[in-house]
């Protein structure tokens, strides 16, 4: 199966410059058989396989095109392409590398890759972190944050049109768009009423009242919660207490900022948090779970039985998965869709939380889901 998906970039029959493929010197696993680049959140869990199957130099090689990327542009694009520089995706650099060591225990690895995880964490705490005021204090937190006043380049159009279907003459509403559509795709979820002022507006509307940047993202700070704890396990591992504390540090002060602001007690969920309305999204999404899987249970039995319980009665009636959220509009994040990172991290979200029938559930539901698809569609295999 890997032989179908890995890709060496060959651009020895292309003239100079004339590619909008960024170079990569090392093979990589792409998302699917259509591509010929490598995107950024995507690779991530491409390597939970890659390791698993014992292609140890394969999931080596993933990741140092993506230092690589980091080394020369200050971070990861979203994808291998020159039309992608002016965003990233969900920063989950240091997990992979994390994950490496873990199956491969090579210290060397750490250590090269250390100096670049720090200037990526550096370029998203510089480019992308707000302040929230909640309970008369202030909460340093990240957001999704793209500073562009024109369309996207590979969908030029679409967004020129949306832009105009806003205003027919206001350009800085046009400029408003443009960041906010770009920086929904920056998120890995584009699109969805995750990001919309109105997210019950009728489909053809809905991405007319785009405001990405509006929005506090309970899954973004999870994972920088969890970067910061990954830099602070490889810096032990590579010998360097000093940033081992510093990075132990920055990682409590945002788990006590995402509980402050995010955390709903009543339910146990964590919401989005709007910016303009200062409040709580209060729309369950998938991201809504990703705070368990990274502080590793650290709430009390009562509060998680009670999320669980709830995914649970979202699943008797999402045969095919959790889906994204409880929207119906026509995006493809939104519901019924159920994608894999979001079953990814609902099952470890359930097993660090001693959830395990639940996770066995979301596991063997989405399998089912997939088998069906691929079955429906003239999947078949010899003498079966």
């Amino acid at each position: 199966m890997w032989g179908q998906l890995v890709r060496v970039q060959d651009l020895s029959r292309v003239c100079p410059n004339c590619s909008s493929m960024l170079e990569l010197k090392h093979r990589f696993v792409v998302p699917g058989g259509r591509f010929v680049e490598p995107y950024y959140w995507d690779t991530y869990f491409a390597l939970e396989g890659v390791l698993r199957s014992g292609l140890h130099e394969l999931a080596t090689e993933s990741i140092r095109n993506l230092l690589d990327l980091v080394t020369k542009h200050g971070f990861v694009p979203n994808g291998a392409r020159v039309y992608y520089l002016s965003r990233s995706q969900p920063p989950l650099l240091a997990l992979m590398v994390k994950l490496h060591y873990e199956f491969t225990h090579d210290a060397s690895f750490v250590c090269e890759a250390l100096p670049v995880l720090r200037r990526e964490h550096d370029y998203w705490m510089d480019k992308h972190k707000v302040n929230v005021h909640v309970s008369d204090r202030v909460w340093e937190l990240n957001r999704y944050f793209v500073d562009i006043d024109v369309p996207r380049p590979e969908s030029y159009s679409d967004d020129y049109e949306l832009a105009r279907n806003v205003s027919s003459s206001d350009e800085r509403r046009w400029t408003q768009v443009y960041a906010d559509i770009t920086a929904a795709a920056e998120s890995g979820w584009d699109f969805s009423s995750r990001w919309v002022g109105e997210p019950d507006a009728p489909p053809e509307r809905l991405l007319q009242t785009i405001r990405t940047r509006d929005v506090v993202p309970v899954d973004l700070n999870a994972i920088l919660y969890q970067t910061e704890m990954a830099i602070a396990e490889l810096a032990a591992v590579s010998n360097d207490p000093a940033l081992a504390a510093d990075f132990w540090r920055q990682a409590e002060t945002r788990h006590e900022a995402i509980d402050a602001v995010m955390l709903d007690h009543e339910s146990g969920l964590y919401f989005d948090y709007i910016l303009s309305d200062q409040r709580q999204s209060r729309d369950f999404t998938a991201a809504s779970l990703w705070p368990y899987w990274a502080f590793n249970a650290t709430h009390s039995d009562q509060q998680t039985d009670s999320v669980f319980n709830y995914v649970n009665h979202i699943l008797d009636s999402n045969p095919g998965g959790l889906p994204a959220t409880l929207r119906t509009t026509g995006q493809q994040w939104d519901a019924p869709m159920a994608w894999p990172p979001q079953q990814y991290v609902a099952m470890q979200s359930a097993l660090s939380t001693n959830h395990t029938h639940l996770a066995q559930r979301v596991a063997q539901m989405y399998v089912n889901s997939v088998f069906c698809a691929w079955y429906a569609t003239g999947g078949s295999l010899a003498g079966i």
